[in-house]
């Protein structure tokens, strides 16, 4: 992005990140399970929920960068066993 900047003003939408904005009230039974630049898991209350935001499959050599990803995701997902989990974001795919 840096790189991006340095060439003058910037047009179009900036490239990746995450984020989840949780209401005021439901705070307290928010936690952060894990955060990268590509996806974000938080647990609100008995609900996990997984914010993702991978790159476009139809670039070359994405598709290591895609598998490496959701093998984060599941190696985070899967160590809470029963639970229900909810996945959004930008899949690209």
């Amino acid at each position: 992005m840096s790189k991006k900047l340095s060439n003058g003003v910037f047009r179009g939408r900036p490239f990746g990140g995450v984020g989840v904005f949780i209401k005021k009230s439901l705070a307290t039974c928010t936690s952060l399970i894990t955060k990268t630049e590509r996806y974000i898991i938080i647990k609100l209350g008995p609900i996990y929920i997984v914010n993702v935001y991978l790159p476009d499959s139809s670039v070359c050599g994405r598709d290591d960068v895609i598998a490496d990803i959701c093998s984060q995701i599941e190696n985070c997902v899967s160590i809470h066993g029963n639970e229900c989990i909810v996945f959004g974001g930008d899949f690209n795919l």
